[in-house]
């Protein structure tokens, strides 16, 4: 027992040793969707998608988690559960008495951000796009977060003479500008794309994605919402959390905090 301990606790230091800082960067053919799309045809027989958990509860050393979907509703048993559910989802679902009462789980901000991919001839792009991206402060009063050269990052992003630009808009720098019509959130990334890396012309290709609550804020403060979590886990067996709140908020995190909760339930 003492030598898996040392084991495993070697191997959870190597996983947080690969820091986004040192990790490299990665994505799929498809784009990052192929990841859990993967997952889920690896785990087809094991898994239930569409489906919102609507209550938890304990029951001896068991946890009762109650569901519906597509208008069925279903009430199933397990020896633990993992949670990666978004922290303002939790007040939504029925929780035994006590569990988190008093938390303010739900009072983390997740605010809007807007993502627009944008095709353009590569002879109306001035800048060489050498690079990862841009990163645009607050002080240049922008309208753009900044924006990913993504084909330059990753083959089959764009076609020969072609170049494919991913902006990001709102967070929470300004949070509203990301809930914007298309057409005025379109123009408005142009004229800074035109400023900044001397983009002339329209795209030949445009995508919009809308995250109405995207990414979780660390704010000062934040400490209080891991002690928490620490401390639901300890008081209440078989409890898990794990996600984008609780290790860091990019894939190369989210992979790693997955793996060290994984540890975590083996080991109970």
């Amino acid at each position: 027992m003492i030598k898996g301990a040392v084991l495993g606790a070697r191997k959870r230091k190597k996983r947080s040793d690969t820091s986004k800082q040192r990790a490299k960067m990665f994505s799929f053919t498809k784009g990052m969707g192929e990841l859990p799309a993967t997952l889920g045809e690896k785990l087809s027989q094991k898994i239930r998608t569409n489906t919102e958990v609507t209550a938890i509860e304990k029951d001896g050393n068991q946890w009762r988690l109650e569901w519906k979907s597509n208008g069925k509703k279903g009430r199933e048993q397990y020896g633990g559960i993992v949670s990666t559910i978004p922290l303002y989802r939790l007040p939504k679902i029925e929780l035994e008495d006590g569990i988190f009462d008093g938390s303010r789980l739900h009072d983390v901000s997740y605010p809007p951000v807007s993502v627009l991919t944008m095709g353009f001839e590569r002879a109306k792009v001035e800048h060489p796009l050498d690079g990862f991206g841009m990163l645009i402060p607050a002080k240049e009063k922008s309208s753009i977060l900044g924006t990913l050269f993504t084909s330059t990052l990753f083959p089959g992003r764009a076609p020969e003479g072609y170049v494919t630009l991913a902006s990001y808009v709102g967070g929470a720098r300004n949070p509203d500008s990301a809930n914007q019509p298309l057409e005025l959130l379109k123009d408005n990334v142009l004229l800074d794309l035109q400023r900044l890396l001397g983009v002339h012309g329209s795209p030949v290709y445009v995508k919009h994605i809308l995250q109405p609550r995207a990414i979780p804020q660390y704010n000062v403060g934040y400490g209080h919402v891991t002690s928490i979590l620490e401390n639901l886990e300890k008081s209440q067996p078989g409890l898990f959390f794990a996600g984008n709140y609780r290790s860091g908020i990019s894939v190369s995190d989210c992979i790693v905090g997955g793996l060290e909760t994984a540890d975590r339930v083996g080991e109970q």
